[in-house]
């Protein structure tokens, strides 16, 4: 339990929250273990938690298979599935490990437990991720996607925000990276 709170304080969204209210979140929380190549979630699929990467990196990824443009990467301290606490709509992003990740997962009833036991708590989360969420939208509209800036380092470089998303930067494998598609599923059986 300790090491989930040493995470949550770490993670920007519970930085400044006091001991007791970390304590009691990380009494909530399950810690999960992605194995490499493995889908955290998919587009479309219905959000059934709220994470924290522990270790690890999170692709996030948008578009058809085989054509899945990767938006983002998210590692230690970031954010994962925050629409659970906002709306009930399914994901329209996919979360996706090459490496491998572990995750500090809250799921939709662990958080209405919070509601019950201590809603100043749920409602303060639910306004820093209202804020987290209006940021990257603010971010997102002002900047072109990864694709289009993989030709021109300098504005790749300039992608880079803190406290929300790790961006992909320039590299090799962003320009040529693609999921492995899951053993004996189809896009049919897979929400895509």
């Amino acid at each position: 339990m300790e090491q989930v709170v040493r995470l949550l304080e770490e993670t920007p969204l519970f930085s400044d929250f006091d001991k007791w209210s970390l304590q009691y979140l990380a009494g909530l929380a399950e810690r999960k273990e992605y194995k490499p190549n493995k889908w955290l979630f998919r587009e479309f699929a219905p959000r059934e938690w709220f994470g924290v990467v522990e270790r690890g990196e999170v692709k996030i990824i948008h578009g058809p298979e085989g054509r899945n443009p990767c938006l983002a990467v998210v590692k230690r301290g970031g954010i994962l599935s925050e629409h659970l606490l906002l709306d009930t709509q399914p994901h329209s992003v996919g979360g996706f490990t090459q490496e491998g990740a572990v995750v500090v997962q809250f799921s939709r009833d662990a958080f209405k437990r919070a509601h019950k036991d201590r809603p100043d708590l749920y409602y303060r989360i639910v306004a820093r991720l209202t804020r987290i969420v209006n940021d990257r939208l603010r971010y997102a509209t002002r900047r072109p996607t990864i694709e289009d800036m993989i030709d021109d380092p300098v504005k790749t470089a300039a992608m880079e925000i803190e406290g929300t998303w790790s961006i992909l930067r320039r590299n090799e494998t962003a320009a040529s990276w693609k999921p492995s598609k899951p053993k004996g599923l189809t896009s049919k059986t897979q929400g895509l």
